[in-house]
């Protein structure tokens, strides 16, 4: 039985030969979507949301489980409280 969808954020920059731009945002990707999938529906975003027809480079791209656990797992360590 597959997975239940979960919420996912992802973050992606890209660059066209005068200009580079990030986006971010969330999504949840039905199950059996692959990761190489999603990459290229956020790529169409990108390039949407900069009224761009012309495909750019792929600088960056994240895409992790939106949700953290209990204890904070997901975030890195500089951002999760410390008892000091």
């Amino acid at each position: 039985m597959p997975d239940a969808p979960h919420s996912h954020h992802w973050i992606i920059t890209v660059q066209w030969a005068d200009t580079i731009a990030s986006y971010r945002g969330t999504l949840t990707p039905p199950p059996g979507r692959t990761r190489a999938e999603v990459c290229e529906e956020v790529l169409a975003h990108a390039m949407t949301s900069a009224g761009r027809t012309d495909e750019p480079s792929l600088l960056f791209f994240a895409l992790e489980r939106n949700a953290l656990d209990e204890n904070g797992n997901g975030l890195s360590g500089m951002f999760r409280d410390r008892k000091r």
